[in-house]
């Protein structure tokens, strides 16, 4: 395959005074001329956690060889044992010119790269070649043709890291096996141009054998392809959902009264897509579940996925097979429903505004899956097609990913000025009215035992600057 595609007893002892404080507060009141949030409060020295030092600047890193593990090569301590790993940690390597930022090949020493940045190479950020034993996290790598890329691989381990906006895509694996990516991000990693519509979040070929666990894939011409060895094409994961026993669509009814019909010859929905209809309507505020009025479901199309007929009725084609896939369409149509059936004329009048300053320009624009349609018109975004499809596609992409959606927003501002897909951002929380939540969706995946599924978390807003969300580790709920 082409793989371009004593501190501690001062600290106790600070604590032990504290709560001296507040039991003497408890009994007799606060110390005299001392507020009582003051007198009652931990000394900072307890409570703040200890700061981690600043990355310092490298040249690109290459290890040919474990012998090439040395200190000039950016280890810090470590003699290559399981008990005692290499550590390559704190590095932050900007480098134009060369084609990789961090390169290990042919080892099979134990080895750690740890909260490294990677910035503008040619090629891949962070590179494995023919290596055993490493584990990868909280890196990250931006502005580079590919974020992460492992090869011929074998017992690895990449956890906690970041890709984005790099060229091409974010994590790739080639002919490896034993590779675990755990609680990764892969944001926006596509080239700010309408010709190219090919980049990937996660890619994972058929010649190799992975697991992935809490990771997230947002704004890519495919978030995600997770491909496993069959009869003829490869077969992808969250495309084939293992059957089991119905339940959710039954507790759809009970919960909410909505009604799922189908057309005469249309399969009845499989229990992994009634547990993500159900995920869908529990994490949407009663306010806008409210607007919902059925779900009707169609034979195969080859023009649609999904679409609003009116009413609050929402049909959903046979042909979307694809749990992410399934999980976003079922977003952007009820997005549908929300213009029609929540907007008030103010609204209305506001969104197509925003709609006509957008124009052709990307950059106002939510980056979505690129489907047949969308690469037929050369567009990055559905939503260029006519104000509808512009706020159905903007509500998908929030509830996809907010955090990854106003990173991007603010990214725009910064390097251009823009501010349309900050607007149309906080025109989207405006709609929650006055309750806003975030959302995002965690993709875990089995290669081995092939089985793959998706998962959404919601969280309160807390605080909002400029109309835009501020998500400093915020409280998710799972669906």
């Amino acid at each position: 395959m082409d793989r371009r595609p004593s501190a501690a007893r001062g600290a106790a002892a600070a604590v032990v005074a504290a709560l001296a404080a507040l039991l003497w507060g408890l009994l007799w009141g606060p110390p005299a001329g001392e507020e009582l949030s003051r007198a009652w409060a931990l000394p900072q020295t307890a409570t703040r956690a200890p700061q981690e030092r600043p990355l310092r600047p490298h040249a690109p890193i290459v290890i040919a060889g474990n012998r090439a593990f040395t200190a000039e090569n950016g280890v810090v301590r470590g003699s290559g044992t399981a008990e005692d790993p290499y550590v390559i940690e704190g590095w932050r390597i900007d480098a134009p010119q060369a084609p990789v930022g961090i390169s290990i090949a042919d080892t099979d020493a134990y080895a750690i790269v740890r909260r490294c940045e990677v910035r503008n190479t040619q090629r891949a950020g962070i590179r494995l070649d023919r290596a055993a034993n490493v584990t990868i996290e909280n890196c990250r790598v931006t502005g580079s043709e590919r974020g992460f890329q492992i090869a011929d691989s074998r017992d690895v381990v990449v956890r906690d890291s970041v890709a984005e906006f790099n060229r091409e895509g974010g994590f790739f694996v080639f002919g490896s096996r034993g590779v675990e990516l755990v609680g990764n991000a892969a944001l926006y990693n596509w080239e700010p141009s309408l010709q190219r519509v090919r980049s990937w979040g996660i890619y994972v070929d058929e010649n190799s054998r992975s697991r992935g666990r809490d990771n997230r894939s947002s704004g890519h011409a495919r978030d995600i392809a997770i491909l496993v060895p069959g009869a003829g094409e490869p077969v992808d994961l969250y495309a084939s959902p293992p059957p089991i026993p119905e339940q959710s669509c039954t507790q759809i009814f009970r919960e909410y009264l909505l009604f799922i019909g189908r057309l005469e010859g249309t399969e009845p929905l499989t229990e992994p897509y009634c547990a993500l209809l159900l995920a869908v309507l529990r994490s949407l505020p009663d306010h806008m579940r409210g607007k919902i009025a059925q779900f009707i479901l169609m034979p195969e199309s080859e023009e649609a996925a999904g679409m609003y007929t009116g009413v609050g009725t929402v049909r959903l084609f046979a042909n979307l097979r694809h749990l992410k896939a399934f999980t976003e369409t079922t977003y952007h149509e009820i997005g549908h429903v929300l213009q029609d059936r929540l907007f008030t004329d103010p609204e209305q009048e506001r969104w197509t505004r925003l709609h006509q300053r957008s124009a052709q320009d990307p950059d106002h624009y939510a980056v979505q899956d690129a489907d047949a349609a969308t690469r037929l018109s050369g567009i990055l975004s559905y939503g260029m097609v006519n104000r509808f499809e512009d706020f159905a596609s903007t509500f998908e992409a929030y509830t996809r990913d907010t955090p990854a959606m106003v990173a991007r927003a603010r990214r725009v501002e910064a390097l251009t000025g823009k501010t349309v897909l900050g607007e149309k951002i906080a025109f989207v929380v405006s709609l929650f009215r006055g309750f806003p939540y975030a959302y995002r969706k965690l993709l875990d995946w089995d290669s081995e035992a092939g089985e793959a599924r998706v998962r959404i978390q919601r969280a309160a807003i807390e605080q909002l600057e400029n109309g835009l969300p501020v998500l400093e580790n915020p409280a998710w709920e799972e669906f």
